[in-house]
C-alpha cells in the first residue's frame, strides 16, 4: 500500500503521507507494545501461582 500511494501522491503530499503513516507506525508501536508487556506482564503470576 505505501508503494501504491507514493506513485501516485506528487512530492509535497508525500511528505503529509509520511507524517500519516508515521503517526500511525508511532499509534501502531505503542498498541503492539502495550500488548505484548500485558501478555507478558500477566502469564508470569500465573506461572508462579500455578500447579507448578
Amino acid at each position: 500500500m505505501a508503494a501504491l500511494a507514493c506513485h501516485r501522491v506528487p512530492e509535497k503530499p508525500d511528505q503529509l503521507v509520511d507524517r500519516i503513516s508515521l503517526a500511525f507506525h508511532l499509534r501502531l508501536a505503542s498498541a503492539v507494545a502495550a500488548w505484548t508487556t500485558t501478555i507478558i506482564v500477566i502469564p508470569q503470576p500465573t506461572v508462579t501461582i500455578g500447579p507448578r
